[in-house]
Parts: structure tokens; C-alpha cells; sequence
């Protein structure tokens, strides 16, 4: 079990430096433009992102939905 949390934790690891690096910064740049496009009209009570995608909620800053998960 120690083995499988030690990889789980490494490849979360990598995963943060690599949106972390030019080319996450790039991607999610052009993912944040193209979402605050899609989500300029669209509201309501909840909103779930699923997946790690930057940090905790930084897609979801135009989103005018009351609560985000």
C-alpha cells in the first residue's frame, strides 16, 4: 500500500510542475479564454469541474453559478 501512495503522490507531484511549467501555463491560458467565452452566459446553482485542471477553482472565475465544486 506504501508503494502505491508513494507513485500516486510522485505522479501528483509531476503533475503540478508540469502546469506549473511553460507549456501547463500556455494551456491553461487558452483553457481559461475559451471557458470564460462558453460560461459568459451560463448560470445557476451549482457547477462541478471534474479534474485537476490548474489550481482549486481557476477556471471557474467567470462562472456566475452560486456554488462551485
Amino acid at each position: 500500500m506504501l508503494v502505491r501512495s508513494s507513485r500516486i503522490l510522485d505522479r501528483d507531484a509531476a503533475l503540478r510542475a508540469w502546469w506549473q511549467g511553460p507549456l501547463g501555463r500556455a494551456l491553461l491560458a487558452a483553457e481559461s479564454e475559451l471557458l470564460g467565452e462558453a460560461l459568459e452566459d451560463v448560470f445557476g446553482w451549482e457547477l462541478l469541474q471534474i479534474g485537476a485542471w490548474g489550481s482549486a477553482r481557476e477556471l471557474l472565475g467567470g462562472c456566475r453559478t452560486r456554488r462551485q465544486t
